[in-house]
């Protein structure tokens, strides 16, 4: 997670395209993706079949990271020289087909995004409980992170740790999707059923 994330700021940071491919996805979906976004090179944690062909570097997943937001850095030093109406990151959005639809990101619509978060008092410390590989939680940490706010990741997505994070992360906000809103407040209406 927080691997992955530190590789995408940093091809941010370099003006480098770039677009995550899920694990979700099987290797000819995610062959099909990078040859339709014209793909040369990978950051991966281990090689696969689907991959031959392409530069490939492994980036172990044993490592430990930390990161955060960067107090004092404007939106813009992170494009130095490029263009901002040129494409940074690539986008898939869920549909009916078997290949995921695909859309560029410019340079400044992601930086309009960035400031949106840096202008939030709510958005100064925050916890998604979504996956970073996902596109969508994704670019909300990448933007969130661009605007100089810090990023908090939780492994328990139990009612318990998460409150027990927010407490020692002094987090700002939380996001939950419908889904895991859903599924802890079942688990604590069982956890209070069986309490005396």
């Amino acid at each position: 997670e927080i691997g992955h994330l530190v590789c995408a700021m940093a091809l941010l940071c370099l003006g480098a395209r770039q677009m995550s491919l899920g694990s979700h996805e099987n290797g000819a979906a995610k062959r099909a993706i990078a040859r339709k976004t014209g793909i040369t090179q990978l950051v991966v944690e281990k090689r696969e079949v689907w991959m031959e062909g392409l530069r490939t570097i492994v980036a172990p997943a044993n490592n430990r990271w930390e990161i955060s937001g960067a107090p004092g850095v404007t939106a813009s030093s992170f494009f130095p020289e490029c263009p901002l109406d040129a494409i940074c990151v690539y986008q898939n959005t869920s549909g009916s087909t078997n290949l995921p639809k695909t859309f560029g990101l410019t340079h400044r619509r992601f930086l309009a995004a960035a400031k949106r978060y840096a202008d939030s008092p709510r958005e100064h410390r925050a916890l998604r409980t979504g996956s970073i590989e996902f596109d969508a939680h994704r670019l909300l940490r990448m933007c969130s992170l661009l605007a100089g706010n810090t990023c908090v990741f939780v492994r328990d997505i139990s009612a318990r740790g998460i409150i027990a994070v927010c407490e020692r992360a002094q987090v700002s906000t939380v996001h939950l999707n419908t889904y895991k809103l859903t599924s802890l407040i079942h688990g604590v209406t069982h956890a209070c059923g069986r309490l005396p």
